[in-house]
């Protein structure tokens, strides 16, 4: 499409799908246009000059560009307004949101879109295929619907891009757009039995639920809001996400986390870290999961820097409780370690606790 003809509104313009992001409905206008989002967007630009450049085409849209881009579309500008991961989730860290790989003269456009995992079977289903929402977050691994890991690139050729997103008036495409192979053959090489299944479909399922302002069970980790919970998902995942060794918790000789996939190994730690903070009726119980947190809390920290830890514990004052206690007490623990250690200093000057609450969360009533 060159610029010197472009039309004042597209003659074509698919009517985007209420669970897509805004860039997939963008690709899918560009395909039934015969054209690339680069040179849709050149269009664009070319008859609507005033509007400012875009940092992202799926979240913080300015609402000068979502009104042009409606009437350049020919659609109701409600419609592309609610696609905007910012008005879907108003509190969203766009930290936690995947990427593509830097490559700025990419014709689609992947420096301004978020990226994307898929589900095989969902793309399966699909009558149009696009990318759903929830895909481009770095915390949901698996379906919702198939309870299956969402794949992170074609698994033959590793194209991070792989969904053709073309006009709804074709039929569907399930190839991959680089290689041409199927994208809807299920995962393989992933274990169907694993002890950190139910935990991380309880711990993944509580937070899909935190997105949409629904508080987790009391069962999981306490009386928590739902920000709360999701405030710690978000910093652990923040900071496993980089973490040297993924996969390298105190494992035992049954332990299989290392089998399990690169996106999956985070949330098996947390999962694990919030299934020691569950509270427990049982003495034995309790004490056992607070052993627990120790040994893997004590890990984390020691793999990290001073002022990594620093910044953590400042994050710690916005989680659940018991989620709060359990760290406290790893962090007392580690501080105990270090020479020279002043008692009183150290719970007068911690962040996110009066001193009175330092003294009974961090040492007189922490379980032995």
């Amino acid at each position: 499409m060159s610029t010197i003809f472009a039309p004042a509104h597209l003659p074509i313009a698919p009517r985007p799908l209420p669970s897509e992001l805004f860039s997939s409905w963008m690709l899918r206008v560009a395909s039934a246009n015969c054209t690339s989002l680069l040179e849709l967007l050149e269009a664009f630009e070319f008859n609507y000059p005033e509007i400012p450049g875009l940092q992202s085409l799926d979240h913080c849209l300015p609402p000068s560009f979502l009104q042009a881009m409606a009437r350049f579309c020919r659609v109701p500008v409600g419609r592309p307004q609610a696609l905007d991961l910012q008005r879907r989730l108003p509190h969203l860290q766009t930290v936690l949101l995947l990427q593509f790989p830097s490559d700025p003269s990419c014709p689609r456009r992947r420096r301004q879109r978020v990226g994307y995992a898929f589900c095989p079977m969902c793309i399966a289903n699909q009558r149009v295929i696009h990318v759903h929402w929830e895909w481009c977050f770095a915390c949901v691994v698996r379906c919702s619907i198939h309870r299956i890991p969402l794949q992170d690139a074609c698994p033959d050729c590793g194209e991070s891009d792989p969904l053709s997103l073309e006009s709804p008036d074709l039929e569907p495409n399930h190839s991959c757009r680089a290689c041409g192979e199927s994208l809807t053959d299920p995962p393989v090489n992933y274990p169907s039995v694993s002890k950190y299944e139910p935990a991380i479909q309880a711990v993944e399922e509580a937070y899909r639920a935190t997105l949409l302002g629904v508080s987790p069970h009391p069962s999981l980790v306490g009386r928590a809001t739902d920000r709360a919970f999701r405030r710690f998902v978000d910093d652990m995942l923040q900071l496993l996400i980089s973490f040297p060794h993924p996969t390298s918790l105190p494992q035992t000789k049954r332990d299989n986390r290392a089998t399990l996939p690169t996106r999956q190994s985070p949330f098996a730690m947390i999962a694990e870290l919030i299934a020691n903070a569950a509270p427990s009726s049982d003495t034995r119980v309790q004490g056992f999961r607070y052993r627990q947190s120790l040994k893997a809390w004590d890990y984390l920290l020691s793999q990290i820097s001073e002022s990594e830890e620093n910044t953590l514990d400042h994050a710690s004052r916005h989680w659940p409780m018991a989620l709060q206690r359990r760290f406290a007490s790893a962090l007392l623990r580690r501080t105990r370690r270090r020479w020279p250690y002043d008692r009183i200093r150290w719970m007068t000057i911690c962040p996110g606790f009066k001193r009175s609450e330092a003294i009974a969360v961090r040492d007189l009533t922490a379980v032995k």
